[in-house]
């Protein structure tokens, strides 16, 4: 196959509903020297079926099979594998690129010959599923041709980094040059090959143009995950990239921008952590000191217990709790049985559970729940500990009134 300019890589998976729009997309480019590799991953709908069609209507197609479900890490390197354009574009199999994508690419390359040139990308939500946009175009100011590094550190000044790799065109002889590749086996693989351009990239150039659509699906792929996998993703991208920067030999004083970001990614996942376990923590993970948000990060991906988390994060309320010698647990469920272990976890184990109608005889944890407005305990000595959803968290609140000092985990 004779040489072309661009390579448009779609890795595809049971796409049989997007897929002709997508294949459409591309063959309908103003700019024609390109070739259009489809990579099935063993998709189990019609998908194969819609790429022979349009095969045969245009040359330019090649396809290829997956023996086994690798993934779309696996299946971009495939593609990255075979391609012979100077340039790589990757393209999602339900996303669209705008008609004159390539030649504009191809007009801006001309003129600076580049590692990498970044793009505008829009998002357009399914908002049946109630989906809001999420990420959206560059504003700042990026004329002129810059380092990798040198635009990292404008991207986190304009908090504009924008990681996913179809928002942009990469030189095919820089990828393999710096053997960059996809990481298989995780979810956020986007994030990975991202560093990697940026730390080894030495003409990087932005456009204001926008030249893709990006249809965000409930089901898409970062969306359905369960949460181990993520944990696992996130854990591999942060040890792969701290080990880029060290291979580099990148300064401290570069490497703490990089790092920062890195926090970052870590600071949004251990909320998202906490919305799993319980979605008040995400309310007290906000109100925490750099400090401390950096040592229930540290605690997190060391692996250490749930009790330890709540340490980090109720640094203070532990410190208040103990000056207490009676505490009163208002809700015994979830929540209140999850407080409980944690006040046992600090040696604190003189505590009674409450709700405001117990069942008769009704027991938590061993201990037997009691009736709020029963409690005869000493006003000045008692601290109630408020445990419960926010459905009920207003009717408790009155309930207490002026009574006892309490406060709501």
């Amino acid at each position: 196959m004779e040489k072309c300019f661009f390579s448009v890589i779609v890795p595809v998976y049971n796409a049989e509903n997007y897929l002709d729009r997508t294949i459409n997309s591309v063959l309908a480019q103003t700019f024609k020297n390109f070739e259009l590799i489809c990579i099935d991953d063993c998709s189990t709908d019609k998908s194969k079926e819609i790429i022979r069609k349009w095969q045969v209507v245009d040359g330019r197609i090649r396809l290829r099979f997956n023996e086994s479900n690798c993934g779309p890490s696996f299946t971009r390197n495939v593609g990255l594998n075979i391609a012979i354009g100077q340039y790589i574009v990757f393209v999602d199999s339900d996303d669209v690129l705008e008609k004159c994508a390539l030649a504009t690419l191809y007009h801006h390359i001309s003129v600076n010959s580049v590692d990498v040139l970044f793009y505008n990308t829009k998002e357009i939500p399914d908002k049946e599923h109630g989906l809001k946009t999420f990420m959206g175009e560059r504003k700042g100011e990026y004329e002129g041709i810059f380092s990798g590094m040198e635009l990292l550190k404008l991207f986190d000044k304009n908090n504009e980094h924008k990681v996913p790799a179809w928002g942009g065109a990469y030189s095919n002889n820089f990828l393999k040059k710096n053997n960059i590749i996809f990481k298989n086996g995780v979810i956020y693989e986007d994030n990975l090959f991202y560093f990697e351009i940026m730390l080894n990239a030495e003409k990087v150039s932005v456009i204001d143009d926008v030249l893709y659509s990006y249809h965000r699906r409930i089901d898409s792929i970062t969306g359905k995950h369960e949460f181990i996998p993520k944990i696992y993703s996130y854990m591999i991208i942060v040890e792969e990239t701290s080990k880029l920067l060290v291979n580099k030999n990148i300064r401290f004083t570069e490497m703490k921008d990089i790092i920062n970001l890195i926090y970052g990614w870590k600071d949004d996942f251990i909320k998202e952590y906490f919305f799993y376990i319980n979605e008040s923590l995400n309310d007290a993970y906000d109100k925490l000191s750099i400090d401390n948000k950096i040592k229930c990060i540290e605690s997190f991906f060391t692996g250490v217990s749930i009790n330890d988390y709540y340490n980090n994060i109720y640094c203070a309320q532990l410190e208040l709790i103990k000056k207490y010698n009676n505490i009163i647990i208002y809700g015994a469920g979830k929540v209140g049985r999850r407080i409980a272990g944690w006040l046992s976890y600090n040696n604190i184990d003189k505590y009674k559970f409450v709700t405001t109608n117990p069942k008769h005889d009704e027991y938590c944890m061993g201990n037997k729940i009691q009736k709020f407005k029963d409690v005869k305990d000493s006003f000045n000595d008692t601290l109630v500990i408020v445990a419960v959803s926010d459905k009920y968290l207003q009717a408790v609140e009155q309930n207490i009134g002026n009574q006892y000092k309490y406060i709501v985990l």
